[in-house]
């Protein structure tokens, strides 16, 4: 009886490490995808400055050439700030996702991708 007792009492202890196991990677999972969805806002992001700063540095030079009015310029300058905003933004969230990750699984992720390749 105690023999069966005890064994009952490894099986659960078994049984609740394999839930746990699965609780990681399932977190592990979940914030990979974060990590990923994260990069491509920022990418995205990235390309939409760099849109947003070539048409305000375009909306300037025509403003001075007075081809456009200034009405014109302020409306590309406030496109421009809003994609500044967004970026800082989309930055801010992959930083925080990334150290996240790398804290969770308590490896440095830069130097694992360099082993990596």
């Amino acid at each position: 009886h105690i023999i069966k007792a005890g064994q009952a009492q490894i099986n659960i202890a078994q049984a609740q490490q394999e839930s746990i196991n699965l609780e990681i990677k399932q977190e592990v999972i979940r914030q990979y995808q974060e990590f990923k969805l994260a990069k491509k806002l920022l990418m995205l992001s990235a390309n939409s400055l760099q849109a947003s700063q070539s048409n305000h540095m375009i909306a300037e030079k025509q403003f001075l050439q007075g081809q456009i009015a200034i009405e014109q310029v302020s409306g590309v300058l406030s496109n421009y700030n809003s994609a500044k905003a967004a970026y800082e933004t989309a930055l801010n969230k992959f930083q925080t996702v990334y150290m996240q990750l790398e804290t969770f699984v308590g490896v440095n992720l830069t130097t694992l991708l360099q082993q990596i390749r």
